[in-house]
């Protein structure tokens, strides 16, 4: 077998996680002379994969095969000169490191170069040359969709989508996500389905976005667990079912989502796609209220505040209701509005019931529109309070 199958094999083992198999092909590529085989051997031995973690045996075999122009190689002595702080931390280096990969088209390279010109501590901050190297990665990426560099696609695509170090564009971070979510990477898969769902940097699609969505639920992605409850629960993209939406949102709590955790409490409240059990939803809220889920402290405030079921606890509610709100949780807001309006677990007192009513608008709950207005408030007093809220936000 040729030097350039061998090297091709060694990739194909350490994509497939062989590592034990990568260490011993990696070695008799090093013995052979191979740069490749020695900056592959560098990096198991950084990772600890295959083999003991040891970075001296990493830096020894990255500086060779970097003497014979090995990009991987640069980029991982680049990486020890940066981050070593006992043996041999050399930033000045570890800049050139870098830049010798980068100008070999090492996407990696730029992509840490962008990062270094962002943050300003190695090198003066420089946003425009930050963009420009983050940029010349994007450009890399998109000549060569084969690279096995899934994490670091995603993390560009974020902020390309985001518009945090680079221009925002979300063209650009749809294509990104599409690269990764090919390879079956699940939070690949869920940003496509996200951006098909909202219409972001491609055309609006719910069907789609559910399509991508049942991926990376399937791949354990517990936001799309989430996704593809709300969208049965809705009807999105896919038949209304409340039965499969209480399946995928039990998943996601399953696997300690709390959001997932909350909208099981939901479901079993509503009795929606599972037979209602107000203990059984008491039990779910609590399970995500102990997580600061604002929307589960809320839901399990209004029940300990009037539900018999869930055993009537008003001092108890109304301690959790303020939790909820003092993460400026809309609906909490509202409903402590509604306990001071009715004097449920307070005395009533309509000017407080005002008050969180007004919060409640400003943190986005559109509900209490009604409230303020069946308080006193005209519509036409709302509609001037939320143009208020409007310019000072803007």
């Amino acid at each position: 077998m040729d030097e350039s199958r061998k090297n091709n094999t060694l990739k194909t083992l350490i994509h497939e996680k062989k590592y034990e198999e990568a260490l011993t092909l990696a070695k008799t590529l090093t013995d052979e002379g191979s740069p490749e085989g020695e900056a592959a051997l560098a990096e198991l031995y950084y990772d600890g994969k295959g083999v003991k973690k040891d970075e001296v045996e990493a830096f020894i075999h990255a500086s060779k095969a970097a003497e014979k122009g090995n990009a991987d190689a640069e980029y991982l002595l680049g990486t020890l000169y940066m981050n070593d702080k006992d043996m041999m931390q050399d930033n000045d280096k570890a800049l050139k490191m870098f830049q010798k990969a980068a100008s070999q088209g090492h996407a990696l390279a730029c992509q840490r170069l962008g990062f270094l010109y962002l943050d300003g501590k190695i090198v003066p901050k420089d946003e425009e040359k930050a963009e420009i190297w983050f940029h010349k990665a994007l450009q890399i990426y998109e000549k060569e969709p084969d690279q096995n560099r899934s994490e670091e696609i995603y993390i560009l695509g974020m902020m390309y989508f985001l518009g945090k170090g680079v221009r925002q564009d979300r063209q650009k971070a749809f294509g990104l996500f599409q690269k990764i979510a090919a390879k079956d990477e699940p939070y690949g898969q869920q940003m496509v389905g996200y951006c098909f769902l909202k219409g972001l940097g491609t055309e609006k699609n719910p069907v789609k976005a559910a399509e991508w969505m049942r991926k990376a639920a399937e791949n354990g992605n517990t936001k799309a667990q989430n996704f593809m409850g709300s969208f049965y629960a809705s009807g999105t993209g896919v038949e209304q079912d409340y039965e499969k939406a209480f399946e995928w949102y039990k998943k996601a709590a399953n696997h300690g989502d709390s959001s997932g955790q909350t909208s099981v409490g939901q479901l079993y409240r509503a009795g929606r796609g599972v037979k209602k059990s107000i203990p059984k939803a008491v039990e779910w809220f609590k399970k995500a209220a102990e997580q600061g889920n604002p929307a589960a402290l809320c839901h399990l405030g209004t029940l300990y505040l009037c539900e018999r079921a869930a055993g009537i606890d008003q001092k108890k509610g109304m301690e959790l209701l303020h939790k909820a709100a003092e993460k400026h949780y809309g609906g909490a807001a509202r409903y402590l509005g509604d306990a001071y309006k009715l004097g449920v677990g307070v005395e009533k007192d309509e000017t407080k019931a005002l008050e969180w009513y007004k919060k409640a608008l400003d943190w986005g709950d559109s509900q209490a529109r009604k409230n303020l207005i069946e308080l006193g408030y005209n519509g036409q007093e709302v509609g001037s309070y939320l143009e208020t809220l409007k310019h000072t936000v803007q």
